[in-house]
């Protein structure tokens, strides 16, 4: 008895090629709003817990590094391993890098340090693609996600193997 093995490749005109939108000024607005609600809700929630064990004064160095420090662990953590932060899986957006891959953890992390730059809410105004400074320095792009609705209805790209026996 003898198995072989065959396995239909994809011929160049099956490929579908992917255009990564970027995403509104709207959409990304709306994705800051949604995420500074989130996290300041949870800031809340890590200064109550804290201000149980430790005292807290207007002066505390140690408020204003978990108030930034929250900050920065929050977008990073998220942008880093899903790719979205919580308001960016609402408005259906993620970050991608320049070539339309996953960003990396060092990306992640200056994209969350440019933030904190005063003047980056600014950078969109002039921008015919709304690209923050944030987006620059890290390399990043945020774009409309693509869902498996866009590709319903198509054919099976790559066929399963197929087993014979003789």
């Amino acid at each position: 008895m003898e198995i072989s093995s065959t396995r239909n490749l994809l011929d160049p005109s099956e490929l579908i090629e992917i255009e990564h939108i970027p995403a509104s000024r709207g959409k990304r607005l709306a994705t800051y709003l949604l995420d500074f609600v989130i996290w300041l809700f949870s800031l809340f929630v890590l200064v109550f817990i804290w201000a149980m064990f430790i005292e807290v004064t207007e002066n505390d160095t140690l408020l204003n590094v978990i108030v930034y420090g929250s900050f920065v662990f929050y977008t990073t953590l998220f942008e880093w391993l899903l790719g979205q932060t919580p308001g960016k899986m609402i408005t259906g957006t993620l970050v991608i890098n320049e070539q339309g891959q996953p960003i990396s953890f060092w990306q992640a992390l200056g994209r969350s340090f440019a933030r904190l730059i005063p003047f980056d809410a600014l950078t969109y105004i002039s921008r015919e693609r709304p690209r923050g400074l944030h987006d620059k320095v890290s390399g990043t792009w945020v774009v409309n996600k693509i869902t498996p609705s866009v590709f319903q209805g198509k054919d099976s790209l790559i066929d399963s193997t197929s087993h014979t026996a003789d």
